[in-house]
């Protein structure tokens, strides 16, 4: 992704509410080591479908994981 896709993109970034269920799944995503995800990237993966939201990210492996747990990406 190129800084300038970045910048049309920043204005719509919204903070989105957490609540158990998110720590809940974030919990059972982290369990599955082998997708050698962080927490924060655990929370994200929790948050993006909770909230009806496709995940936007540069990391592969968190992207990799996204589709393993059948979490929607954003094509880049």
């Amino acid at each position: 992704m190129r800084a300038a896709q970045w910048r049309s993109w920043s204005g719509s970034l919204a903070f989105l509410p957490f609540e158990q269920a998110a720590f809940d799944g974030a919990t059972a995503s982290a369990a599955r080591h082998a997708l050698g995800l962080r927490a924060g990237d655990t929370l994200h993966l929790a948050l993006a479908p909770a909230h009806g939201c496709k995940l936007v990210t540069l990391d592969q492996r968190l992207a990799k994981a996204a589709v393993e747990l059948s979490v929607p990406v954003a094509e880049m």
